[in-house]
C-alpha cells in the first residue's frame, strides 16, 4: 500500500507542474499579443501624425503633390490607409482589422474632399490636392 500512494503522489505532483507550466505559458502569451497590439497601434499612431501632416502641408497650395516614404509593415503586417467619413484617415492592419487607429484630420478647409487609399507594401504614399479633393494613392 505505502509503494502504490508514493507513486500516486508523484504523478499528482507531475500534473501540478505541467499545469503551472501551462498556465505561464498561457499568461506570458497573452501578454505578448496585448504588448505587440499596442506595439502596433503606437506605430499607426505615428504613420498617421506623418501622413496628416503631409496632407495639411498639401492643403496649403492648389495643384500640390507630396510623396512620402511609409514603412512597408508593422509588427511583421501589412496594414492599409484610407480615408473614411470624408474627414477622417485610417490605419488597419490587414491581417487583424481589430487592430485600427483612426485620426481627424484637423485644420483643413470643410469644403476640402478627402479620399483614396493605399495599401503599405507600396513603401510610398502621394498626396495630391488639386484645390477641392484630397487624393491619397500609392506613390
Amino acid at each position: 500500500m505505502k509503494g502504490q500512494y508514493r507513486v500516486v503522489m508523484e504523478i499528482m505532483l507531475f500534473g501540478i507542474g505541467v499545469a503551472i507550466a501551462s498556465f505561464v505559458l498561457v499568461v506570458f502569451t497573452n501578454m505578448q499579443n496585448v504588448a505587440s497590439d499596442l506595439s502596433t497601434r503606437d506605430q499607426f499612431e505615428m504613420i498617421l501624425n506623418s501622413v496628416s501632416n503631409s496632407m495639411i502641408s498639401a492643403s496649403q497650395s492648389a495643384n500640390s503633390t507630396i510623396s512620402q516614404q511609409i514603412p512597408p509593415s508593422v509588427s511583421g503586417h501589412t496594414y492599409k490607409l484610407f480615408i473614411q467619413n470624408k474627414s477622417n484617415i485610417t490605419a488597419l492592419d490587414m491581417q487583424d482589422p481589430s487592430v485600427n487607429v483612426t485620426r481627424n484630420v484637423f485644420k483643413l478647409n470643410e469644403s476640402i474632399i478627402l479620399e483614396g487609399e493605399v495599401i503599405s507594401s507600396a513603401g510610398t504614399i502621394q498626396i495630391s490636392f488639386n484645390g477641392t479633393h484630397l487624393r491619397i494613392g500609392r506613390g
